[in-house]
């Protein structure tokens, strides 16, 4: 089983969602060829997908592209991101995505941290956003390990004040980060890991 969540949407008038999506897969047995593309034996298979209720549709968090999700146990866990957002939309939770398009492009970048529910259907916020050590980010990768999940990198758009602070002017247009953290899901925290070469 595989999930969506939020992303990119030719339904949202501009483009975010934050629906979630299950897909039932089953594993191909033997080699197969598709077209030009030769699918080995491990290859998933889409057997169908159906859209996941929500139990709290008030609490969803905000739409998004360029976040990261992974499971562990039963809850999906998701951080970061962006979205292109103005003042003048308008929201509805209860279906997960704007009802206007915005009068002005503006794109706002995040670096929470949600949790899913796959038993009670429902999201909830895991930490404060003054609490997270790193800058807002989008693009980043995510892996789970044991009872933790560790992010790398990702970018955010430099002419935010916060980035221009830390990395010493606009010189480009954005921050490319080479950075690693990783949440303990026991102690609720996160922590700086050593970065590569």
């Amino acid at each position: 089983v595989y999930y969506i969540v939020g992303g990119m949407s030719k339904i949202s008038p501009y483009g975010h969602t934050m629906d979630v999506w299950r897909l039932r897969t089953e594993t191909v047995s033997g080699s197969i060829k598709k077209g030009f593309t030769k699918v080995g034996p491990d290859t998933p298979r889409l057997i169908d997908y159906s859209p996941v209720p929500v139990s709290n549709p008030s609490g969803y968090p905000m739409p998004r592209e360029g976040h990261t999700v992974v499971v562990i146990d039963k809850f999906i866990f998701m951080m970061g991101g962006r979205t292109f957002m103005d003042t003048h939309q308008k929201w509805d939770p209860t279906v997960s995505r704007y009802l206007s398009a915005p009068v002005s492009r503006d794109s706002r970048y995040f670096n929470d941290l949600w949790r899913f529910g796959l038993e009670n259907k429902a999201w909830s916020r895991m930490r404060d956003l003054s609490e997270t050590p790193f800058l807002h980010r989008a693009r980043h990768s995510m892996s789970a390990y044991q009872q933790s999940f560790v992010i790398f990198g990702g970018f955010c758009d430099q002419r935010r004040p916060e980035h221009i602070a830390k990395r010493g002017g606009p010189n480009t247009d954005f921050v490319i980060f080479d950075d690693f953290f990783q949440f303990s899901l026991k102690t609720n925290k996160w922590s700086k890991l050593p970065s590569g070469p």
